[in-house]
Formats: structure tokens, sequence, C-alpha cells
């Protein structure tokens, strides 16, 4: 009785080598296709002065990380590596490519996270770090833009904070009605000014004016499988695992 119990947990040997087979080559073409990728992570900070981000307002992060995926950038990026090939590769699939590059907005939005998958670790790494540089350089041009906006603002404000301080010295030698009523337009004036230009000169202040970087640099990720032949061999058992289950049905 025992003997028959036991024969039942042994199946057909062939079920469990054709499943151990069948296993290995599966697992040889999904990491030769699929696994054998590697994807390098860039992280970019972006620029941003106050509540805004560098392009004056709250989206801009978003349109940045679209143009890091558009033909433009893959083929800057392809040009500054000497590989062609990229250009094809890198740009994102709504563009025409093969979408290999691909950025996001993670976190409170201000940081956007690149990704290369490339067979080639080293141009995977290469291309993730130089999309980063790229966005980078497009986003500082936007900051420095609204920053210069924000400089010529304050100008201006010193300039009118001048003009109505000689306009005050000037009635304060007068005593009339008219006078007084002119002084505090004046003053109310001055305290418009005063509180603008004290907004502007803490919003252009740190930790509120922030310019773009590089958050972090290129790294690869952990691949879930690290070579062929572990591929292989955890395909293999795998199947076999299926060809014995096989085989125990086949038995009943």
């Amino acid at each position: 009785m025992y003997k028959q119990n036991w024969r039942c947990l042994l199946p057909n040997i062939k079920f469990i080598i054709l499943g151990v087979l069948c296993g290995a080559v599966i697992g040889g073409v999904i990491y030769t296709f699929i696994l054998s990728n590697v994807t390098a992570v860039a992280v970019v900070q972006t620029g941003r002065i106050g509540e805004h981000d560098a392009y004056g307002n709250n989206s801009g992060v978003q349109l940045l990380a679209e143009q890091v995926q558009r033909f433009e950038t893959a083929e800057a990026i392809a040009t500054k590596l000497g590989e062609p090939k990229l250009s094809q590769q890198l740009a994102g699939r709504h563009y025409g490519g093969e979408g290999k590059l691909r950025a996001r907005l993670i976190t409170d939005g201000e940081l956007i996270e690149i990704r290369v998958t490339l067979r080639d670790q080293d141009l995977a790494i290469s291309a993730a770090e130089t999309a980063a540089q790229i966005a980078v350089d497009q986003d500082l041009k936007m900051f420095t833009n609204l920053r210069s906006i924000y400089e010529r603002r304050l100008v201006q404000l010193s300039k009118e904070s001048d003009s109505a301080n000689q306009l005050q010295l000037g009635l304060l030698t007068k005593n009339t009605l008219e006078s007084k009523s002119s002084m505090a337009d004046v003053l109310e004036k001055l305290i418009k000014i005063n509180d603008e230009s004290t907004r502007l000169m803490v919003t252009m202040s740190e930790p509120n004016m922030r310019e773009p970087s590089i958050f972090s640099h290129a790294k690869l990720t952990r691949p879930v499988v690290s070579g062929l032949w572990s591929a292989v061999l955890l395909a293999a058992l795998a199947g076999g695992a299926v060809g014995y289950a096989l085989g125990l049905g086949r038995q009943k």
C-alpha cells in the first residue's frame, strides 16, 4: 500500500525532462530579448522662484518632462555621444521613436525622473546623464529669464520709490490742504512699493529661489535577473515543476 502511494508521487520522467528543456529555451529567449536590457536612472531637480517654477507657473515641469522625450532631445543626445542610432531609440513613441527614454514627475512634482533602457549599460548611463544635463540647461534658460523679470521689477520699484521720496520732500515744504492730501497719496504709494519690494526680495532669497540641478546622477537599477545562465536556470526549474505536475496528472 505504501509503495503504491510513493509511486503516485513519481511522475513520468519524460515530462520533467521536457519541461526543463522547454523552460531553459524560453528563459534564454526572454533574457535575450527582454531581461538583457539595463535601465539607467537620473533625477533632475527643477528651478523654482517662490511659488512658481522656472516657467512662471506650476505646469512648466510637466512641459519640461515632455520636452526631454522629444525627437530633438534624442538627436542632441545621439550627436553628443556619437551614436546616431540613439535618436530613433530614445525618442518617445508618440514622437515616432522606440521610447527607450522616459521622463516623469516624482514626489512633489519638482523632481523629474529620467529612465533610459538599453542593452549597453555604459551607453545607458551616458544617455541618461546627458538627458538630465539637457533638461537642466533647458530649465536654466527659463529660470534665468524669470529671474531677470523679477530683477527688472525690483529696479523699477526702486526708481518709483526714489521718485515718491522726492515728491514727499517737495510736499513737506508746503503746508496747504492740497499738499496734505497729496502727502497721504504719496505715503500710501510708498507703502505699496515697500511691500512689493520686500515680497520680491524674500521670494528671490534662499530657500525660496532654487536653480535647476541634477539631483541624482545616472545610476543603473538592479536587474531582476543578473545574467543569462541565471535566467535559464530559473526558467528550467519552473519548467521542471510544470513537467512534474503534468506527469502526475498523466499517471492518474
